[in-house]
């Protein structure tokens, strides 16, 4: 619905409408490219089963984002979910660790004081 599309710039964009689902599995095959490289996506090794529970998690938390998005929830309780992927994908990747969040916690709020 953006005015002037052919002037948007943006590599590797994939245009798409979650209420209509229109583009996602074009967004997906792109996701799974970045994250997977060169490698296919269709037998991924995880070493861990931390990180199988990982991966779990984080699709869990993609297919609840999709279906509130197409439910017509509000985009924070979208968004939540999404963030939660992230979260689950960033203690694989280290981008984002247990440790970090309590520690952002006991910054926070003052606790016992």
């Amino acid at each position: 619905d953006l005015p002037d599309r052919a002037r948007l710039t943006v590599p590797a964009a994939i245009e798409s409408c979650a209420p209509e689902g229109s583009g996602i599995e074009a967004l997906r095959a792109l996701m799974r490219e970045r994250l997977a490289g060169a490698a296919t996506a269709e037998d991924p090794i995880l070493t861990h089963t931390r990180h199988a529970q990982k991966i779990d998690g984080a699709r869990e938390a993609l297919s609840r984002a999709a279906v509130a998005a197409r439910s017509g929830f509000s985009e924070e309780l979208v968004l939540e979910d999404l963030r939660l992927a992230l979260a689950e994908l960033g203690e694989i990747t280290g981008e984002f660790t247990t440790d970090e969040l309590y520690e952002t916690i006991f910054a926070t709020f003052c606790i016992g004081k």
